[in-house]
Formats: C-alpha cells, sequence, structure tokens
C-alpha cells in the first residue's frame, strides 16, 4: 500500500510540474511584452478580468475544467500527450495571468490552484491505467479516477468563482 501511493505520488508531481512549467513560461513571455518592453504604462486588471466572482463564473469554470479533465482521462494512450496538454494549459494560463504582477498572479492561482491540479493529474492516470496499462475495469477507472477527479475539480471552481477572484479584486496591490 505504501509503495501505491508513493507512486501516485510521483506520477501527481509529473503532471503538476509540467503545468507549472507552461505556467512560467507562458506568464514570463507574455508579462515581459506587457511591462519590461512598454512605456511604463500600469495595467487594469479588472477590465482584462474574463469572470466575475458569482454562480455564472462557477458554472463556466466547472465545465471548462470537467472538460479537460476527462480531456486527459482520454488521452490515457499516451502518457507524453497527456504531459504535453498539461503544459499547454498551463501556458494558456501563463498568458492569461500574465497582465498581473507578480504576487497578484500566485494569489490568483494559489487558492484553488493545487485542488484543480490534484484534479487534473487523478484524472490523467486513471486514463492512463486504463487505456494503456490496461490494469483496471472502465468501471473501477471511472469510479476510482474519473469520478474524484470531478470532485475535486468541483470543489476548485467553487473556490476559483466565490474565494479567488474576490480576493484578487480586493487586494490593492491588485488594483
Amino acid at each position: 500500500m505504501r509503495m501505491v501511493r508513493k507512486q501516485l505520488l510521483l506520477e501527481t508531481s509529473h503532471y503538476v510540474i509540467a503545468f507549472i512549467v507552461g505556467l512560467f513560461v507562458g506568464y514570463a513571455i507574455v508579462h515581459w511584452f506587457l511591462f519590461i518592453n512598454s512605456d511604463g504604462r500600469s495595467i487594469d486588471y479588472e477590465s482584462w478580468l474574463l469572470f466575475r466572482p458569482g454562480f455564472i463564473s462557477f458554472e463556466i469554470i466547472l465545465i471548462k475544467n470537467s472538460q479537460f479533465s476527462v480531456a486527459l482521462y482520454l488521452f490515457g494512450f499516451n502518457r507524453s500527450l497527456q504531459y504535453l496538454a498539461m503544459f499547454i494549459a498551463g501556458l494558456i494560463s501563463g498568458f492569461l495571468l500574465s497582465p498581473l504582477v507578480p504576487p497578484c498572479a500566485a494569489l490568483a492561482v494559489i487558492p484553488h490552484g493545487l485542488l484543480e491540479l490534484i484534479g487534473y493529474a487523478v484524472a490523467g492516470i486513471g486514463g492512463y491505467n486504463y487505456f494503456s496499462l490496461h490494469r483496471l475495469t472502465l468501471r473501477d477507472s471511472l469510479v476510482r479516477y474519473l469520478f474524484p477527479s470531478l470532485v475535486l475539480l468541483g470543489i476548485a471552481a467553487f473556490m476559483e468563482a466565490f474565494i479567488t477572484l474576490n480576493l484578487v479584486l480586493a487586494t490593492p496591490i491588485c488594483n
């Protein structure tokens, strides 16, 4: 049992690392063009905000995250493809966070991001165990991996819509 936990933790860390590398690359590239290569004007993040706190944001975030989780599960036939998808998701997130100064960008990700990344990783591991390793039946794979992934993503979406967005908007350095 202990070996299984270590293996699960190791596999989860690979997904998280792929996402974080993409996040830093995307943030650094666009942030550099917006701020370092600009005339020094600041950007009002509230005008860039794609979602407003509330139930509509929650629904949009939940649907987007669930779709990505299912896609990672279905990419289970190729782990490299799963890591590439995580990297690209991080890259896009970095692009979207780039107008923020670094402390605000971290504040916009950290409260809900860990649960979200773990949810994605669990879905990816379940898909890999089913499609590539054939260790599980489809039912076991869905019940042990995909369903818990979607529950984690639901909690993360709630946190993102009601806590993270309000936290960023309420922080003086972010406005």
